[in-house]
């Protein structure tokens, strides 16, 4: 039996240890926490439009890790619109007709 945690789970850049290295701190100015206004509209869209803001969100992410810097705030804004992909579930439907990242709104007819 494993005695951390860690042994068991392994991280993307591999197992992190009590000992081994941390990441090196990000360059750039921090901009601070990203607040949330009233008017962010958070979790909002189709379900099209949110699988794009989360794939948006991935790639940043992506970006970010490999300058190793700090989201600007605009770039904040990106992340905080991801939502995770348990409410989108009927995007992997693969009986679905309409492709997961159609931004189509739905028809009010």
């Amino acid at each position: 039996m494993p005695q951390s945690p860690a042994k068991v789970r392994p991280l993307a850049d591999g197992l992190v240890g009590k000992t081994q290295h941390r990441p090196a701190r990000l360059s750039g100015p921090n901009p601070g926490n990203f607040v949330i206004a009233d008017d962010f509209e958070l979790g909002e869209g189709t379900d099209g439009q949110k699988t794009e803001a989360n794939l948006a969100a991935i790639r940043l992410l992506r970006t970010l890790q490999t300058e190793g810097r700090h989201a600007t705030p605009a770039e904040q804004a990106v992340l905080a619109r991801y939502v995770g992909w348990g409410g989108l579930k009927t995007v992997f439907d693969p009986k679905k007709k309409t492709p997961p990242t159609s931004t189509a709104r739905p028809s009010a007819s």
